[in-house]
């Protein structure tokens, strides 16, 4: 009787799965787990639900649950050792990628290449702060064949940066070609790459004038947070879900001291955001080659880039997203 019930919730959870309605199938997962609690496609797929929607913390409890009922199922593994990639738990990966060593065969050998690299290799650091064109940036580099970090475990190095303590940001720094957006866009973490990384270079974006990237930030917060309705507010960004809940004001708690200048306060926000160029640009004054300071809404922004980059330019343009 169990047995066509749980088939019938896991066919239906599927097909919720399949088309991106989270909601409903891990209500169907749930309740395969009420009938079956070691079921392990329930448990891995709640997983999966809990990646997608940055629920990283529960993801792991999930991958790790399942891993207890199939110890040596690639596909388990792996998506463990993601997660546990992306929360930037080296230890704990590099454990489970020697432990799993041929479960895993040579995905495992590519995994240990990608999240642990080595300090070879091309390194392009996009330091800007978030908000001047960092993403139409990330895209112009993929499309001339950067490798790009993965934003996601950067950013989750926030804390890391808070406290100043920059190994694991380091290390995530040699896993790829270039990386952009925090913590790599945030003060002090330059003069660290630079120190790491001598053969790097560096591309400082830029809006027209400090007031356009205050309106581009605090424009773009209210439309993810409520719809664009109004700035956000201290309840509503402590209750928004990006990477974890409150994650947004935790960074602008940490990087513009909002619980005493005062949540968006205008003027303290854009000198910051001066302060933070000035320091770049004076940092790199007596390397100009290092350093390529670029708007990328200006016309030539492509062209600049790729003379920076000493890569020929063919007439393409700079992409532009997440325009506000």
């Amino acid at each position: 009787m169990n047995g066509n019930r749980i088939h019938k919730l896991l066919e239906k959870a599927s097909g919720f799965l399949e088309v991106g309605d989270f909601t409903n199938a891990e209500l169907n997962y749930r309740e395969v787990l009420s009938l079956a609690q070691n079921h392990s496609v329930a448990l891995n797929n709640l997983g999966v639900i809990a990646f997608r929607t940055q629920r990283y913390a529960l993801a792991m409890q999930y991958f790790e649950a399942v891993l207890q009922i199939e110890p040596d199922n690639s596909a388990f593994v792996l998506n463990l050792a993601n997660t546990l990639h992306t929360l930037g738990y080296w230890e704990m990966l590099h454990h489970l990628l020697d432990t799993k060593d041929k479960v895993l065969g040579g995905a495992g050998v590519h995994l240990k290449n990608m999240v642990f690299g080595k300090k070879i290799g091309r390194k392009l650091f996009c330091v800007g702060f978030n908000k001047t064109g960092t993403t139409s940036l990330e895209l112009a580099l993929s499309s001339l064949g950067f490798h790009m970090g993965n934003q996601a475990r950067g950013e989750l190095l926030f804390r890391d940066w808070c406290n100043r303590k920059f190994e694991r940001i380091i290390q995530l720094a040699t896993t790829a070609d270039a990386f952009q957006d925090i913590p790599f866009s945030l003060p002090y973490t330059f003069q660290v790459m630079d120190l790491s990384f001598p053969d790097a270079k560096f591309i400082l974006t830029v809006r027209d004038d400090p007031e356009q990237w205050y309106q581009s930030i605090s424009t773009f917060h209210a439309k993810i947070v409520n719809g664009g309705i109004h700035t956000p507010t201290l309840e509503e960004l402590g209750n928004f879900q990006y990477r974890y809940k409150g994650y947004i004001l935790d960074v602008l708690e940490g990087l513009f001291s909002s619980s005493i200048k005062g949540l968006y306060n205008k003027d303290y926000y854009m000198d910051c955001y001066k302060s933070h160029n000035d320091s770049v640009i004076d940092y790199f004054k007596y390397r100009a080659d290092k350093l390529l300071v670029l708007n990328v809404s200006e016309t030539d922004a492509m062209q600049k880039l790729c003379k920076f980059l000493s890569i020929e330019w063919s007439g393409q343009t700079m992409p532009h997203m997440n325009k506000t």
